[in-house]
């Protein structure tokens, strides 16, 4: 999705110093800062895969399906995207949505979804509560709980605190309807963003 040298410059625009004094010098918000720059290291952003047989990069997506096979229900695909190739006309090649943590850690690739839900449990294994956001026009991300504050933690961006960068830095007009979802409740974070 983004190259290291974006990443990079990214990271020098926090303001973990205001995080830390909101939290009485707590240093979980600078360890999730570092968690949060690291975790697109960790995986593929994968906007359509590779032709399976001859390798093509120029896919398109031909159609959505459920899961079929052993592997996409083991790791609990909810849908199944399947790709036509320009080249050798092929349309087998298949890009399974997965949802379970094994699987996840397995292929390491996927997209907001895949990342936002890897990136939680890689958070909650650490110790922090979190709860994932649903954009509901077509994004999603985790938010963190530091102290008393829910913080926005974009594991596809490597970005922490900053919830007005789906407006402003992707150009976005107008989000949709967004809702926190963590393990004991359901809350609506449209103004936050």
């Amino acid at each position: 999705m983004n190259n290291n040298n974006e990443i990079n410059e990214k990271y020098l625009n926090y303001d973990v110093d205001r995080l830390l004094r909101g939290t009485g010098g707590d240093s979980s918000a600078l360890f999730l800062q570092r968690l949060c720059r690291w975790f697109p290291t960790f995986m593929s952003w994968v906007n359509a895969p590779p032709c399976k047989v001859c390798g093509c990069e120029d896919m398109e997506m031909k159609t959505v399906r459920g899961p079929e096979t052993p592997e996409e229900l083991e790791g609990q695909a909810k849908r199944v995207e399947v790709y036509y190739c320009p080249e050798c006309k092929d349309n087998t090649t298949t890009f399974p949505r997965y949802n379970l943590a094994k699987k996840l850690l397995e292929t390491r690739q996927g997209r907001c979804g895949e990342y936002s839900n890897l990136f939680g449990l890689f958070c909650r294994s650490v110790g922090f509560e979190t709860r994932l956001v649903l954009d509901w026009s077509d994004h999603l991300w985790t938010e963190v709980r530091l102290g008393d504050s829910w913080i926005m933690a974009d594991g596809c961006e490597g970005i922490i605190d900053k919830p007005s960068m789906y407006e402003h830095g992707w150009g976005k007009d107008g989000l949709c309807y967004m809702v926190g979802i963590g393990r004991d409740h359901v809350v609506d974070v449209t103004p936050r963003y």
